[in-house]
């Protein structure tokens, strides 16, 4: 009994390693274990590999964003981010992240510019 309970914590567990959040992981699996592991950079890599495939790939890009934005590459981050201004699925992270970044790096009018945008999207919001 109790090794049929450890194998089905060990499949559920396999399974949960597998999905990430709502995640498609089957076009980039090299990318989502290594951001599991929390190695940013090599999951950018591995990101930017898969992503030449297919160049609007939002989810892709998604993911390769926040890769830069954990690793601390706030250039890449900006340029992704910005790429997904536009994708109505993840317009909101994009200009809640490019807020946070030009925040953080005191480009105040570009803060203020993501900050405005997103108050217009929650108006009920105070921090926006």
């Amino acid at each position: 009994m109790i090794r049929y309970f450890s194998a089905c914590i060990i499949f559920l567990l396999s399974l949960q390693a597998v999905k990430i959040v709502g995640q498609d992981t089957s076009r980039c699996p090299s990318g989502y274990r290594l951001m599991q592991v929390q190695d940013y950079l090599a999951a950018a890599a591995a990101f930017n590999g898969c992503l030449h495939v297919d160049t609007t790939d939002y989810q892709m890009i998604n993911s390769l964003s926040f890769c830069y934005l954990q690793a601390g590459d706030y250039a890449n981050a900006k340029y992704y981010y910005h790429r997904l201004e536009n994708a109505d699925a993840f317009r909101t992270e994009a200009l809640m992240r490019l807020a946070s970044i030009y925040e953080a790096s005191q480009d105040l009018p570009k803060a203020i510019k993501y900050n405005l945008a997103l108050q217009k999207q929650f108006p009920g919001n105070p921090a926006y």
